[in-house]
C-alpha cells in the first residue's frame, strides 16, 4: 500500500483476518471505513493484522488483492501507472529487466529472486505446484 498513491479514491474493500480486536472472524464492517488508500495504508502501518482476505478496488486505477501465502497481485488500468509501480518495488539494478519482461508477457506470473533470475510462469496454479515447501 505504501508504494500506492495516497489520494486514491476506494470503490470497494474486502477484508478479512482472525486476529483482530479479540474477534474470531472480521470483516470490512469491524474496521474503520476507509475512503482512500493514504487512510487504508496509515491504518495497516499502525495496526497489526494478518489479513487472509485483502481485496482492494480503487476508483480509476486499479485493484489489489492479496493472499494469505504474501502474494500481491496489481491490476492496474493505465500502463504508466504499473511502470511506476514496479519501479518503486523492484530493485533499481533489476527494474528494466523485470519491466521488460513484464511487458513482453502480461499474462504471465513472473518471480524474481534477489540475483535478479527471472522465473515465468504461465498460471498461477503452476507458479503453487513449482513453489511449494518454499
Amino acid at each position: 500500500m505504501s508504494l500506492l498513491p495516497r489520494d486514491l479514491e476506494i470503490a470497494n474493500v474486502s477484508l478479512g483476518t482472525s486476529d483482530y480486536m479479540n474477534l474470531s472472524w472480521a470483516t470490512e464492517s469491524d474496521f474503520p471505513t476507509f475512503r482512500t488508500s493514504g487512510e487504508l495504508s496509515d491504518f495497516l502501518n499502525s495496526n497489526e493484522v494478518w489479513f487472509l482476505t485483502f481485496e482492494v478496488d480503487f476508483k480509476d486505477y486499479g485493484s489489489l488483492r492479496t493472499h494469505d501465502n504474501g502474494e500481491c497481485h496489481f491490476e492496474l488500468l493505465n500502463k504508466s501507472d504499473a511502470i511506476e509501480l514496479i519501479k518503486k518495488s523492484a530493485p533499481e539494478q533489476h527494474s528494466s529487466l523485470i519491466l521488460s519482461k513484464l511487458l513482453e508477457l502480461p499474462d504471465k506470473y513472473l518471480t524474481v529472486n534477489s540475483n535478479g533470475e527471472l522465473q515465468v510462469y504461465h498460471t498461477f496454479d503452476q507458479y503453487l505446484n513449482e513453489n511449494q515447501g518454499i
